[in-house]
């Protein structure tokens, strides 16, 4: 009893709006609408940024996998470029120094790259 002597008037004001039995409905009701609802927003909040974070994992695994199909397909067609710049290195014209010879090597080769099918 003493303690409450000593402390100040509107320290005990203080202490009488915690007091539930002294809360109007309305109050009430709402410290229990923000009671449920804080925390269910924080779930909310949580769930969201959860589901970003997939996404966001989900389209960088799409990207990496159309990084792959598009550098495998890069692969190819240097690949495909490399053999005949090799076939053409061979050439028995270009070792002649027979330039017509060689040209017609070259068209040669160039309708074989563009006749062949693409793969991928």
């Amino acid at each position: 009893m003493q303690e409450n002597l000593a402390t100040t008037p509107k320290e005990r004001a203080g202490l009488a709006l915690l007091r539930l039995d002294r809360w109007r409905i309305g109050h009430r009701l709402i410290a229990l609408v923000v009671a449920i609802a804080l925390p269910l927003n924080l779930l909310i909040i949580a769930v969201i940024a959860s589901l970003a974070s997939s996404s966001i994992e989900l389209q960088r695994t799409s990207l990496l996998y159309v990084a792959r199909s598009v550098a495998s397909g890069v692969d190819a067609q240097l690949a495909k470029y490399m053999a005949i710049a090799a076939d053409l290195q061979r050439s028995p014209a270009l070792m002649r120094d027979d330039l017509a010879a060689f040209e017609a090597c070259v068209g040669a080769a160039a309708e074989r790259l563009a006749s062949a099918p693409m793969k991928g």
